[in-house]
This record gives C-alpha cells, sequence and structure tokens, in this order.
C-alpha cells in the first residue's frame, strides 16, 4: 500500500462514518429543530450546518491525526482512520447536544 492509497482510504472511513451517521440523525434531528426553531428556514438551515459539521470533524481528525507510516498496512490505517474519525464525531456530537440542550431548556 502507497502513502496516497492511505490517505484515500483514511477519507474513505472518515465519509463512510460521516454518512452513516448523518443517515441516521437526520429525521431525529429535523423533529428536534422542528420543535425548537420557530421558523422552517431555521429547521433547514441548522440541519444542513449540522450535517456538513457532522461531515468535517471526523475528516478533520482523520487528516491531523492519522499517520500514515513509510509501508503503510491496510488494517493499521483503516484502525487509526475509524478511530481519528470517530473521535471527531463524537467532538461533534457533543457540541451538537450541549447546543440543543441549551436551546430546549430556553424554549421549554
Amino acid at each position: 500500500m502507497t502513502g496516497t492509497s492511505a490517505l484515500v482510504t483514511a477519507v474513505v472511513v472518515s465519509l463512510s462514518l460521516s454518512t452513516v451517521l448523518a443517515l441516521v440523525l437526520t429525521r431525529p434531528l429535523r423533529l428536534v429543530l422542528n420543535h425548537i426553531c420557530p421558523a422552517g428556514d431555521a429547521v433547514a438551515f441548522w440541519l444542513s450546518f449540522t450535517n456538513t459539521m457532522l461531515y468535517l470533524a471526523p475528516l478533520l481528525f482523520a487528516m491531523l491525526f492519522v499517520i500514515i507510516p513509510v509501508s503503510p498496512v491496510l488494517v493499521d490505517v483503516i484502525r487509526s482512520a475509524l478511530g481519528a474519525s470517530l473521535a471527531g464525531a463524537f467532538a461533534a456530537l457533543l457540541v451538537v447536544g450541549y447546543q440543543i440542550s441549551r436551546a430546549r431548556s430556553r424554549t421549554a
């Protein structure tokens, strides 16, 4: 495996994880945002913004924290990319969850 293919593998792992998260969270997030946001335009914006962050944060973590050795092994690259992407997703979800919990307490 070359360094380029290891980088592409890390990106694919990150984007795959983000796609799964976006698919799982879009409907429940839309329901929560409909409850919080008074206007329909705000729901569309915040849903798009959150989905974008769910893609960018894991990708950023994967690009910053995956160390690709001189002779990368596929399993090690996937493990490292998945770990970094999960850390990025966790960070993004913490921020989203915190902001939603603050918004719900103000509207309740």
